[in-house]
């Protein structure tokens, strides 16, 4: 009785360490998260606020204006490995100037990012694949504001490997970090097989 006395408790001593080296690890790991999303929130801020910006919205069919402008968010996401595109959009949600081609001339009106940040708060999103593209990331979006309110939104593409890396390096031999969104849906794990499904009933 003994020994399985002094066994158990070993055991109990050894998984609550565990659980708190993993609290600890997820902390750390939410931290680093945190701060490459909001890293990505306050360059999109600070373009939002940029006078060459409003200035493109009210004149969008200015060539003058617009080439200066894609050649800065150019730079941007040159001199950021982490964003994939920055892309400006008018009021109707039509995309006017972005680093990739192929997405400008379409509508994203419909997305939650514009839609929220149209209405004057920016916004982040989960992982979510691209509509044009195809590929997954994470867009935070500003509001591009005159006199109070919303003109058009930028939107800039965090690319979601930049996220999964941070994810992956808690995993080792006996551990398998994933990450679920508030949906309860899984958007990463090592197995592309098990992405993007979720782990219980979806809200409807």
């Amino acid at each position: 009785i003994t020994a399985w006395y002094n066994y158990t408790q070993n055991v109990d001593a050894l998984a609550s360490s565990e659980r708190r080296n993993l609290e600890r690890l997820a902390l750390a790991t939410s931290g680093r998260l945190a701060q490459l999303i909001e890293d990505s929130r306050r360059v999109t801020a600070f373009l939002a606020a940029s006078a060459d910006v409003a200035d493109l919205l009210a004149h969008p069919a200015d060539e003058a204006r617009r080439a200066p402008l894609l050649a800065r968010l150019g730079a941007v996401v040159g001199t950021n490995a982490d964003l994939h595109l920055l892309t400006l959009m008018d009021a109707s949600g039509t995309a006017l100037v972005s680093t990739a081609p192929e997405v400008v001339g379409g509508n994203y009106a419909f997305r939650e990012y514009f839609k929220v940040a149209l209405s004057g708060h920016s916004f982040v999103t989960s992982i979510i694949v691209g509509s044009v593209a195809g590929r997954a990331g994470v867009y935070v979006a500003y509001p591009v504001l005159r006199d109070g309110q919303a003109i058009g939104v930028i939107a800039a593409r965090l690319r979601a490997e930049a996220i999964n890396a941070i994810v992956d390096g808690a995993r080792n031999m006996n551990r398998e970090p994933f990450l679920i969104d508030g949906d309860g849906v899984l958007i990463h794990h090592r197995l592309d097989s098990l992405r993007f499904h979720s782990l219980a009933a979806l809200r409807a």
